[in-house]
């Protein structure tokens, strides 16, 4: 599938691949026409390509300007990465780097909200990165299996 135009640029730059209702997207952060993966409080829209047609290899580009609550939920230091989006639609965000605390951000574009939520914990892990994957189940009861107790 070809990728033209601004859809390229994002892409080169590290636009992320989403589910998007089933559909491959992409998205990326667009400020004065710099492409960039990153997002902070002073983002002011997020773009979103997503494939309609993937036998003529048609592409719909959509711009969503974030709420004006985005800056007061985002910390002033924050840098924010795209990290997928959730069965429900929301655009879900991640630190792209180890913070304590360390917080997923959720934004809604439907109702025009962003909500910030706290993962306790995670100062015990000595890192520098997180890698955040939407949607992941595992099994507990595997667990056990392994460690001899069920």
């Amino acid at each position: 599938m070809e990728a033209k135009g601004a859809l390229s640029g994002a892409l080169l730059n590290g636009g992320a691949l989403v589910n998007y209702n089933g559909k491959l997207g992409c998205a990326a952060n667009s400020e004065q026409n710099e492409w960039r993966v990153i997002f902070d409080r002073t983002s002011t829209s997020l773009m979103l390509w997503v494939v309609e047609d993937v036998e003529k290899q048609e592409w719909s580009e959509r711009i969503y300007v974030l709420p004006a609550v985005w800056k007061d939920v985002v910390g002033e230091n924050d840098k924010l990465i795209f990290v997928g989006v959730t069965r429900t639609n929301e655009i879900a965000f991640s630190s792209s780097y180890q913070t304590n605390p360390y917080y997923l951000y959720y934004l809604n574009l439907e109702r025009n909200t962003v909500v910030r939520v706290e993962i306790r914990g995670m100062d015990t892990f000595k890192c520098w990165v997180y890698c955040t994957s939407l949607d992941h189940v595992e099994d507990v009861k595997l667990y056990g299996k392994c460690l001899g107790t069920s």
